[in-house]
């Protein structure tokens, strides 16, 4: 496993501190992983933000969905400008809210994985995830 260098933490540092920020829930941890003028996309909601602010609130939204979220860390693998990382979360539904189309009860597993750029300050400047929608509808 390789890490980037451009920062005072490692890519394999920033992925630990995410997951254990999403298993609290606590989202301004989670923003702190990323530059100011962040470009984060999540591919398979098809939802794009650009900044902290914007990021922020996407994740507020994304928190408020599920009544649990745990993340896991499957593989993380980084240069000195790009990672990946293949990750695994264990989310309990909500009653309410809940995105249209989703299934609202139970616990369901989503595997995917996300490409990140970093900028010159080692935070993460462009945000990419992958997954397969149709898990959340899994029985």
């Amino acid at each position: 496993m390789s890490d980037n260098t451009a920062g005072s933490r490692s890519y394999h540092e920033s992925m630990q501190g995410w997951a254990a920020a999403i298993n609290a829930q606590d989202v301004e941890k989670m923003v702190s992983f990323f530059s100011e003028d962040v470009s984060f996309e999540d591919v398979a909601m098809q939802r794009k933000c650009r900044g902290r602010d914007q990021l922020r609130a996407l994740l507020r939204d994304w928190m408020a969905t599920y009544e649990t979220t745990t993340a896991r860390l499957l593989s993380v693998s980084a240069s000195k400008t790009t990672g990946f990382t293949e990750w695994e979360l264990t989310v309990t539904r909500a009653a309410s809210p809940c995105p249209a189309g989703v299934n609202r009860h139970g616990i369901v597993l989503v595997r995917g994985a996300c490409v990140d750029e970093f900028g010159p300050d080692g935070l993460i400047h462009h945000h990419r995830d992958y997954w397969n929608t149709a898990e959340l509808d899994a029985p």
